[in-house]
């Protein structure tokens, strides 16, 4: 079997694909992708305290991946880091105004993507890959 044989082969070239894409869309507004999904995040959780181990669990990374994202977007002015009670280990995560501002723009290029997929496949066979997708996330997903 060659590589493009391979169902894991496919799935990581799709998502290279997708990253490029977004990262494309994205550089207009001077962020990445990871930075515009985790802004999204942040905006979609914004009633409820959000630590870096949210995220670290919700993305499936690694706390420096995470925590390099969260510097830049520290620095750019788009997320505040707030300490809780005294506890300096203890930050949650929160979008600025500036932060919320660009939400929407990163929903629209998510949405696009998403909208590639759905305009390539009947209502039939994307909610086919849906159920297949969520299967083989909950299988390998230890």
């Amino acid at each position: 079997m060659n590589k493009e044989e391979l169902i894991t082969y496919q799935i990581q070239y799709l998502s290279r694909i997708f990253k490029r894409n977004i990262d494309q869309a994205t550089a207009k507004f001077g962020l990445t992708a990871e930075q515009g999904r985790t802004m999204l995040y942040l905006h979609q959780h914004c009633k409820e305290v959000v630590h870096l181990t949210d995220l670290e669990t919700s993305f499936n990374l690694r706390k420096s991946t995470l925590t390099s994202t969260i510097n830049n977007l520290e620095k750019n002015g788009y997320v505040v880091r707030i300490v809780e009670n005294d506890d300096q280990r203890q930050k949650r995560l929160e979008l600025t105004q500036k932060g919320e501002e660009k939400v929407q723009l990163f929903f629209n290029v998510f949405h696009e993507e998403n909208e590639k997929i759905d305009a390539a496949l009947t209502l039939e066979e994307g909610q086919e890959l849906r159920r297949l997708l969520k299967k083989v996330i909950a299988t390998i997903d230890n």
